[in-house]
This record gives structure tokens, C-alpha cells and sequence, in this order.
């Protein structure tokens, strides 16, 4: 499978944004990042999206090019706004969809950061789509510091995981507390620690067992960042390919999984679930 991983930079307009994904070169599979349609921050005029503002246009886009589209949406259902990725086939339409269940968020950094997780929608998420007999499946930002939301995907058995980011950096939260009440009070790249990237290598080779392809928004992509354009897992990162409208990153794959001892991966497992949670929870 050729794949087309992305790092658009920020058009504010819905007709930017459908131009951008059309003129793109052609690709079996192409990756839009998180929030890449709405979102406060990065289309604050146009935050969120019914489905049949985009179903239509992004269905098009698909037919013509003749590739599967995976796009970030921030969807308005009913009176509820919904973190999504879309899953547009490239001649079945939209076949799918995978909401986000996991933080941190703005909103629900005090609860820990795992507000919003539920046996019901890592149910969900445990499950994958069939995109040319591949098994893929979806992670959202902040979700690869979950260990749980990475035991649901694993056991969905993928071939291969779509990373949607809403930002590329390597920086990690920063947690204050406020009477008795934790909160997130800014981020921080800390020298020499990629620890996101890390995470996502690691969970690709122990917990997922499958390459892991990453999108990202971005205005200015810095050289450590360039992995989230790309192909994370087995320590092997794609190359970067600049354009006229960020970065593009492709991607050739052949089905296959490298196995490795159970009992190898399971104490693998059980250290990065224990050195990810002392770190989170001994953040400042």
C-alpha cells in the first residue's frame, strides 16, 4: 500500500482546506491530521461541522483521486460536539467513523486526563476498518500516553495504526494544582527526550505489534518533529518530503508483522506502562 502521510499548514477556509486534500499527489491512502476540519484554535470561524457540510465534497475528492481518505473532523451531532476521524472509501464513501475517548484535554486535565474512558467506548475502539485487506485502525494525540486506549487497539490485531495529531511537537504536558486541583498550565519541549515518539516506537513494537503512520497540523514543522510526518515503528522513520503547503511524507508498506516472544513483549509492555505512569504522575 502507498500511503500519503501529511503535515498541512493552517488554511482557515473550508475551500482551502478541500483544495489542499485535492491537489495532493495520488495515493492508495491519504492521512489527514487531527482537527484538520474545525477545532477553536485552528478554524475558530468554523469550529465545527455537520456531516453533510463534508460528506459529499470529501467523498468526491476520494472518488476522483481514487484513494481512501482518513481526515480529522470536529463533528456537531445533534447538540454534542464529537473529536473524529472520518473514514472515506474510495468508492464506498464514508464507511466508517472513530471518536476520540481519551485526553488529556483543556477541559478534563483535573480529572486526571482520562475522562471520557468508558468499557463502552474502548469497546469501540477496539476494532478496525478493512482498507484493501489491511486492518487499520485510529489513535488521536494525546491517546498515546494511554495505556489503556493502546490495550483496546492492540486487541482489535491491526495492521496498521493512523496517528492523527492535532499539533506536531515534542513537548509534553505541564500540570499545576490550584486547591487541590490539577490542571494543565502549558507544554514543554525538553532537550534530548522525544518521549512521544518513543512512546509511539515502543507501542509499535510490543503492544500493537504494526507500523504506525502519523499526521499532524502545523504551522512550522522543527527537524525533531518530522517523524510525526511519516512512519514510526521498529526505530525506522520516513523522510520528509517539503511542498508548497507543509510537508508530505510517503510511505510504502507490505503486509507482515514481526512476531516476538510473549514472554519478551509482555515484560516489555509492563515497563513502559510503569516508567509512562511514573511520569505522569510525577509531572510538576
Amino acid at each position: 500500500m502507498n500511503i500519503l502521510s501529511t503535515v498541512p499548514q493552517q488554511e482557515y477556509t473550508l475551500e482551502q482546506k478541500l483544495k489542499y486534500i485535492y491537489l495532493l499527489p495520488r495515493a492508495d491512502l491519504t492521512v489527514l491530521p487531527q482537527e484538520y476540519f474545525g477545532g477553536m484554535y485552528i478554524m475558530s470561524r468554523h469550529p465545527c461541522f455537520e456531516e453533510e457540510e463534508l460528506r459529499w465534497p470529501l467523498e468526491q475528492i476520494a472518488k476522483i483521486k481514487s484513494t481512501h481518505l482518513v481526515v480529522g473532523v470536529v463533528e456537531k451531532e445533534r447538540d454534542q460536539i464529537f473529536q473524529r476521524a472520518w473514514i472515506i472509501h474510495r468508492e464506498k464513501g464514508l464507511i466508517d467513523k472513530f471518536t476520540k475517548c481519551a485526553i488529556p484535554s483543556y477541559a478534563d486535565i483535573e480529572r486526571g486526563g482520562y475522562y471520557g474512558i468508558t468499557a463502552g467506548n474502548l469497546e469501540d475502539r477496539a476494532r478496525c476498518v478493512e482498507l484493501d485487506e489491511w486492518r487499520v485502525t485510529l489513535l488521536f494525540c494525546w491517546e498515546a500516553f494511554s495505556k489503556s486506549v493502546w490495550s483496546a487497539l492492540a486487541s482489535g490485531h491491526p495492521d496498521l495504526v493512523l496517528s492523527l495529531i492535532k499539533f506536531g511537537t515534542m513537548a509534553e504536558p505541564l500540570y499545576g494544582e490550584k486547591e487541590g486541583k490539577r490542571y494543565l498550565r502549558g507544554f514543554e519541549v525538553r532537550e534530548g527526550q522525544d518521549s512521544w515518539v518513543e512512546r509511539l516506537e515502543q507501542a509499535s513494537r510490543w503492544e500493537v505489534e504494526c507500523p504506525i503512520i502519523c499526521a499532524t497540523n502545523t504551522w512550522d514543522l522543527d527537524l525533531r518533529s518530522h517523524p510525526f510526518c511519516g512512519l514510526v515503528g521498529f526505530n525506522l522513520v520516513s523522510p520528509t518530503i517539503k511542498s508548497s503547503g507543509g510537508c508530505v511524507a510517503w510511505i510504502t508498506l507490505k503486509k507482515g508483522k514481526k512476531v516476538f516472544p510473549r514472554d519478551e513483549r509482555q515484560e516489555r509492555i509492563q515497563y513502559w506502562e510503569e516508567k509512562w505512569t511514573k511520569q505522569r504522575l510525577n509531572k510538576p
